[in-house]
């Protein structure tokens, strides 16, 4: 006698595809978290990034940029400041100090890479924001805005996972 093949009954496949989706229900906040977390990981390396690539200029150059916005609540990383920080995305065909006005030497202060520029030329965070720059424009010391007071010539910060600087809850600091 030949042995006959069973296939599985409805009921073993019903168990296996509601154990699958106790496990993917599991594992997704889990993965969530962890994408999260990257993501803020980013955001810090980023906005530290900045502060040493203007510490940079600044001991190049001996001043801030003449770019700098004194706005009370900090500039955004701006396509002008990106052109400043990393040379290479100033228009070309420009020579000499026509080229680079704010970075005459054309030095690349900050490797900033293509997918985190949008498309008004921002540095932006892992959310899309452009991140803030705030200098030391009186020398006291201290760097201060409607958000923070902080005793270095240069901070950053992205606005976070809200996308909203103004609650500085969620914002990621490169001073902390």
């Amino acid at each position: 006698m030949i042995p006959v093949k069973r296939g599985f009954t409805l009921i073993e496949m019903l168990v296996v595809i509601g154990i699958l989706a106790i496990l993917i229900g599991i594992l997704l906040p889990a993965i969530r978290s962890v994408m999260e977390k990257a993501e803020r990981v980013q955001a810090k390396a980023d906005a530290q990034r900045i502060v040493k690539g203007w510490k940079a200029y600044r001991n190049q150059y001996g001043r801030w940029p003449s770019a700098t916005d004194e706005s009370s609540t900090g500039s955004i990383m701006s396509s002008n400041f990106v052109r400043i920080l990393n040379a290479r995305y100033y228009q070309t065909g420009l020579t000499g100090p026509d080229a680079t006005p704010d970075n005459p030497m054309a030095i690349q202060f900050v490797e900033i890479s293509g997918n985190s520029i949008d498309t008004r030329w921002n540095f932006v965070d892992p959310w899309g924001t452009p991140y803030r720059v705030s200098f030391d424009a009186n020398f006291d010391g201290r760097t201060s805005n409607s958000l923070y007071t902080v005793y270095d010539n240069v901070i950053s910060w992205s606005a976070g996972p809200d996308t909203n600087s103004a609650t500085a809850a969620d914002n990621i600091k490169s001073w902390e």
